[in-house]
């Protein structure tokens, strides 16, 4: 198990996971190292129907309160939650996250495999596997990967 979870931060998010690494900070003296941690943000909608875009964008940024309306309310977005999150929790580590980038491949082959595909995709992300991020998903690709899946859980 870790021996502490500041020490072992390492945050995978969505598609290419994050880096950590280490650079010289320009306020401290040159001796003193910081860690930064940064995080490429990929947006993936399996269907690619640009139609969700706004929405899941909104998600991730969030919603300002609307200065001409008193009874509207921020919402606070995935990108801002992270940065608190890690403000809160790695006050060590600097926190840099990219700008959201849309994934166009794997497409899914049929009405039933999303949460399949999701789970394929999940897992190239995680595993850094590129080239299954970019190949298109036939019916049969799915098959193959349900009992893989099923296998992993039987397994374990």
């Amino acid at each position: 198990m870790f021996k502490s979870y500041k020490q072992q931060y390492h945050l995978k998010f969505l598609v290419r996971g994050s880096q950590l690494t280490e650079h010289y900070n320009s306020t401290r003296s040159s001796d003193a190292r910081m860690k930064l941690v940064k995080v490429p943000v990929c947006m993936y909608e399996h269907l690619v129907d640009e139609w969700c875009h706004p929405g899941m964008n909104t998600v991730w940024e969030g919603v300002p309160k609307d200065l001409n309306d008193k009874n509207s309310n921020e919402r606070e977005g995935l990108r801002s939650w992270l940065q608190r999150w890690h403000k809160e929790s790695m006050l060590e580590c600097n926190f840099d996250i990219s700008k959201a980038e849309w994934v166009k491949w794997p497409h899914q082959p049929d009405a039933a495999s999303c949460g399949v595909l999701i789970v394929t995709h999940t897992y190239n992300c995680l595993a850094e596997n590129t080239e299954g991020q970019i190949c298109k998903v036939s019916k049969s690709d799915v098959t193959v990967m349900i009992l893989r899946m099923l296998w992993a859980i039987m397994r374990h």
